[in-house]
């Protein structure tokens, strides 16, 4: 049906445009007879001219015609194809409905002879249920009708008879301040449990919203639980930033080893951390032993003062992201925590030619991470919009040492058309040849994932 009515459309088109040629030719044909009653008066010789014109509209006339009738009956035609092929459709659809219908019928027919005995059962195996169910409640009603007329022989078991252990295991299922607003009130075993045991907390708090009242019951927990926090992951609004107006991190967080902070402004978190970002963090957590760090690109200069710190747990991973900040700051970083790291992690967003100064890196390696067994770098570069080329074109040959050759790390370089240039430094073994950014950033963190 459909291609009958396009080809119907192509016809009435083609019809139309037949009548056009027409009426142009016989426009054509009056300006004609015009030009012949307009020389007729003067000069006879018109006479034969317009003989002629008559000769040919009437040639030009027949020849149209005829097209024109042989459409209109194909046009006719169409149409008439086109009704009784809609009829048929029509036919064989309600034929398909029957047919469906019917065969929906004897489906439900047959799915009832089949579920009624299968019903018959149910019903009889609930009423065998409730009559178990009628002999059990007889049964305990009798023994506890025993058990009160023999108070001598009278046996409670309650939930407090359950070891500590067991309590430790059902609370690592729930949020540590909801065990203290649940338990902590109920009895003297709680009480000694939440508060004398050698419990540690994973304090997570989320506020997407304003609240003072939970914030004030936050910092109470807190503050009462300092010495038992093992991790504290705290996102807060913007508004809810003075939590921390009682809340410092000092020494008596003794058994913090994770601190996540996220949603609070850069001011509260330079009071919160004593203008020391998080290095003082850092030396009230020396069981600290992977490290996450994000610097932003508002670094304290209160960093170049900072006293040097010793984390010598710190053996396993470091992972960094640089968003637009010196390498100086990295350095100095890096510099100023003495540890034994065996994984250095690095993903770089900026237009610091000196991340990709390999002479320098190997200098901080040598002096600060005598220890870094793996050493993975990613770096994004900008592309000149004028002519195409990279900003801060890069020197591999400053790879090519025998220190990297000694390590195994391999300088990769991908150049996708409208894209930054990616380079990536990362261990021979786990190398890739995908040409893939995303697959490339999956390498990445397959590799940070498997050094957890």
């Amino acid at each position: 049906t459909e291609n009958l009515t396009k080809e119907y459309e192509n016809l009435k088109q083609i019809n139309e445009t037949l009548k056009q040629d027409f009426q142009d030719l016989k426009n054509k044909y009056n300006d004609l007879q015009n030009e012949y009653k307009k020389y007729s008066t003067s000069n006879e010789q018109f006479k034969n001219t317009n003989d002629n014109i008559i000769n040919e509209k009437q040639r030009l006339s027949d020849q149209l015609t005829k097209p024109i009738n042989d459409m209109q009956q194909v046009q006719v035609e169409l149409i008439e194809k086109q009704i009784n092929q809609h009829a048929d459709f029509e036919r064989q659809h309600l034929e398909n409905k029957q047919i469906h219908e019917k065969l929906l019928k004897e489906k439900i027919v047959e799915f009832e002879s089949k579920i009624q005995p299968m019903k018959s059962e149910y019903l009889i195996e609930i009423e065998n249920s409730n009559l178990q169910h009628e002999q059990e409640k007889i049964r305990l009603k009798h023994q506890l009708q025993q058990a009160l007329q023999n108070e001598d022989n009278q046996s409670i078991t309650t939930i407090e008879n359950l070891s500590n252990e067991i309590f430790f295991e059902i609370f690592d299922y729930l949020d540590c301040y909801q065990i203290y607003t649940t338990f902590s009130n109920l009895n003297h075993h709680f009480e000694e449990l939440l508060y004398f045991s050698s419990l540690l907390l994973k304090v997570e708090i989320k506020l997407p919203q304003h609240d003072e009242m939970s914030m004030v019951g936050y910092r109470r927990f807190v503050d009462m639980n300092t010495h038992k926090i093992l991790s504290l992951n705290l996102l807060l609004r913007l508004d809810n930033d003075n939590f921390f107006s009682s809340f410092i991190i000092n020494s008596s967080l003794s058994h913090l080893e994770s601190l996540f902070v996220d949603g609070i402004p850069s001011t509260t978190l330079i009071k919160l951390l004593m203008n020391l970002e998080f290095f003082i963090v850092l030396s009230y957590t020396p069981h600290i032993r992977r490290l996450k760090f994000l610097p932003t690109n508002n670094v304290d200069p209160s960093i170049r003062s900072i006293l040097s710190i010793r984390l010598s747990n710190l053996t396993q991973h470091i992972l960094i992201e640089i968003y637009y900040v010196e390498f100086i700051y990295v350095e100095m970083f890096i510099k100023k925590i003495y540890c034994q790291l065996k994984y250095l992690s690095i993903m770089i967003q900026s237009q610091n030619i000196d991340f990709l100064n390999a002479n320098r890196w190997k200098q901080l390696i040598i002096e600060s991470l005598s220890q870094l067994q793996k050493f993975h770098s990613r770096y994004d570069e900008d592309i000149n919009d004028e002519h195409g080329y990279s900003i801060y074109p890069v020197q591999p040959n400053q790879f090519i040492s025998s220190s990297s050759i000694e390590h195994q790390w391999i300088l990769g370089i991908e150049i996708v058309v409208g894209k930054p240039i990616l380079y990536t430094i990362y261990p021979y073994r786990n190398r890739s040849y995908e040409y893939s950014q995303d697959k490339l950033v999956d390498c990445f963190v397959e590799f940070y994932q498997s050094t957890q």
